[in-house]
């Protein structure tokens, strides 16, 4: 907690070092502006198409929503609009948030066994159900013959 205190800039190192890494990657894409937030981008490595749009924060890869961060689609829209990237990160993710999530204090539980009794109905963990195990690859069905020969050996 001390040291996020001493951090520098609205974002925590790491989320730094992946904008970082998502403009470097970025760099091979072909943006097309649609209107102020919305943009067409194109992979030149892999020439596949992806709609961006920054005022929802939201990329046709799914890589914007589900880490906060701008993917590499995103970057070059931020950077055609000359703007900070940092503005497009999910709040969640700045070094103010991290300082507020973190700022109380979490008191330790006592040993178990100085827990106060309670009453009421016993609580059971859930019965153990046996799992199915794959299927036995089963050998070829033999011709009576073959069985023969074995036995004579």
């Amino acid at each position: 907690m001390k040291e996020a205190r001493t951090w520098k800039g609205r974002l925590p190192l790491d989320v730094k070092k992946k904008l970082y890494v998502n403009r470097d990657e970025g760099r091979t894409c072909k943006v097309l502006e649609i209107d102020d937030y919305d943009f067409e981008v194109i992979d030149d490595v892999t020439y596949e198409s992806f709609v961006v749009d920054l005022d929802k924060r939201t990329c046709g890869c799914g890589a914007y929503q589900i880490s906060g961060i701008p993917c590499k689609h995103a970057m070059p829209c931020i950077v055609t609009k000359c703007e900070c990237a940092a503005n497009y990160v999910d709040p969640r993710l700045t070094v103010r948030a991290y300082i507020i999530t973190y700022s109380e204090f979490i008191k330790p539980l006592p040993n178990q066994a100085i827990w106060p009794s309670v009453q009421g109905p016993e609580i059971n963990p859930p019965e153990m159900l046996v799992q199915v195990s794959k299927l036995k690859k089963h050998a070829r069905k033999k011709e009576p013959n073959e069985l023969l020969r074995k036995k004579k050996e």
